[in-house]
């Protein structure tokens, strides 16, 4: 889980994932309300993740003309595990850094 550089409070996982769905590229400490952005490393995994499971994806649609509900499913799913491990990746920084 991440924690704050501010105040070393350590998020709990309902907070990361909130402000993660929120899609902001800032994220406020829950104890000190002071921003927060995701580091270069965190960044550079989760494009990782996300392009695996696009691959996946795109090797799934490839493969014996599965149904479009099918492949729906699957990049539904794919978004779920993408979502739920996000939390455990993700650290924090003061500093605004761009992959």
């Amino acid at each position: 889980m991440p924690v704050c550089e501010n105040c070393n409070y350590k998020w709990t996982y309902g907070q990361t994932t909130i402000e993660q769905l929120r899609l902001r590229k800032v994220m406020r400490c829950p104890n000190c309300h002071e921003k927060q952005y995701s580091t270069k490393k965190s960044q550079a995994i989760d494009v990782i993740i996300s392009l695996v499971l696009i691959f996946t994806l795109v090797t799934v649609k490839n493969m014996d003309q599965p149904s479009l509900i099918n492949i729906f499913l699957y990049a539904v799913g794919i978004f779920t595990v993408q979502q739920l491990v996000r939390p455990f990746i993700t650290s924090l920084s003061n500093t605004k850094t761009t992959l």
